[in-house]
């Protein structure tokens, strides 16, 4: 409320104090005065009016939930790590196992490897808050069918303009009849291109969302289930991976329990966005060995493929603890410690409607970062095209940097923000 509007009110309560006060006096009695009571007390009813719906519009305003600034920085993160994990990749172009840029290729794709969960975490935040209104038809018809139209159109692009226009690989192709049929052939495939497996597991998890919110809304069942599954799809295949290899066991374990894996992810972003630490030495604690954890997933990554005498993804998975423990650990940190410092920032105009902007095409970037890396490839610009102790670090940012430019027009076309 203004101040012009409690001046306002003041006043007028002021001189009807002292007609009331003639009238009780018996200086005035006559219908003039009446008169003036009476429209003076029109006056201040409007004003207090006016001023109780600007108070209501004020409450409904502090209503509203406030928006988690952490939140969208955590995204920004998450998704410079996706774009990280695949330019430190080694794929595109192999080296010599255990040479020097394999090693530090390895090394560097190491790092990220929390990028997904992170992502599949803050979904979890907004779907399964059993206080935040979720209509499921809204859910199914926005979110469901949106990342339906995503999957068709994306793995249309990357198996047809990405493969034969772009063609990172430079292979030649001869436009005919067995071509069209190799294209509908890798369309129809159920294998898609690269990342775009995350779409299906989010798709999953999206159609589970009503059944899983049965769940959260009680907190004590809620942790008890995600827990036993932490410890049997995360911690014991992980901990007890190399005795089970000797069998091959663990890859049948793991195989089950890999797609189980993403729903603790999901349900651990909300539990931990929920949970209130008592003591701040608690917080430290889980940032801690979080951060520990990436160091450990270098470690143990380097040493499976030491043990086995060739490069392979063992502790670098999803469902690795190892990896699980890292993106709680940073999905902590940013709830606490970044989430104590961005406040002055996000006062500044400029600052904040960056951030906003960044988090807004994050999903995008995820979708078109793949196309932009290929794109450079093919024009010979890789991340081994320099050193990349430091080029790897230089390279993911470039890449980011045009599929956020990228994204951020796309964006501008209504069909296309739809689906990006």
């Amino acid at each position: 409320m203004s101040n012009s509007g409690y001046m306002k009110i003041n006043t007028e309560i002021d001189i009807q104090e002292c007609i009331i006060e003639n009238n009780i006096n018996g200086n005035s009695s006559n219908d003039e005065n009446d008169i003036t009571l009476t429209d003076n007390s029109i006056t201040i009813r409007d004003s207090l009016d006016d001023n109780e719906v600007r108070l209501e519009s004020i409450i409904k305003q502090e209503q509203k939930p406030k928006r988690v600034y952490w939140v969208d920085w955590l995204r920004v993160f998450a998704s410079m790590l996706v774009v990280y994990i695949h330019c430190s990749g080694i794929a595109l172009k192999p080296r010599k196992l255990f040479s020097y840029n394999w090693n530090v290729l390895f090394f560097h794709n190491s790092i990220p490897r929390p990028a997904v969960p992170l992502f599949l975490m803050i979904s979890g935040i907004f779907f399964l808050n059993p206080k935040r209104k979720l209509s499921y038809k809204k859910l199914y018809k926005k979110n469901v069918v949106r990342l339906i139209k995503c999957y068709v159109v994306w793995v249309l692009y990357y198996k047809i303009i990405n493969t034969y226009i772009i063609n990172y690989t430079g292979r030649k192709y001869v436009f005919n009849m067995d071509l069209v049929k190799q294209a509908l052939k890798n369309i129809i495939t159920i294998r898609t291109h690269e990342h775009l497996w995350y779409l299906r597991t989010a798709l999953y998890l999206y159609i589970l969302t009503p059944l899983f919110r049965i769940i959260s809304a009680r907190k004590k069942l809620a942790w008890m289930i995600t827990i036993f599954f932490i410890i049997f799809t995360q911690f014991i295949p992980t901990v007890f991976y190399y005795p089970l290899d000797k069998k091959n066991s663990v890859h049948h374990i793991l195989d089950i329990t890999g797609n189980i894996s993403f729903g603790v992810y999901f349900f651990m972003g909300y539990l931990l966005y929920d949970y209130t630490f008592s003591k701040r030495i608690y917080v430290y604690l889980i940032e801690l060995i979080g951060f520990a954890s990436i160091f450990l997933t270098i470690h143990l990554r380097f040493m499976a493929c030491h043990r086995k005498n060739k490069e392979n993804n063992d502790f670098g998975s999803t469902e690795s603890f190892n990896v699980a423990l890292s993106a709680y650990g940073i999905f902590t940190f940013f709830q606490y410690t970044v989430n104590d410092r961005i406040e002055p920032l996000m006062k500044k105009r400029n600052i904040k409607k960056v951030i906003m902007k960044m988090s807004e095409c994050s999903f995008g970037v995820y979708l078109t970062h793949m196309t932009v890396y290929h794109f450079f490839y093919r024009i010979g610009l890789h991340s081994q095209t320099f050193n990349p102790v430091w080029w790897v670090i230089v390279y993911s940012a470039l890449v980011y940097v045009f599929s956020f430019i990228l994204t951020f027009l796309l964006r501008k076309i209504p069909f296309v923000k739809s689906i990006i």
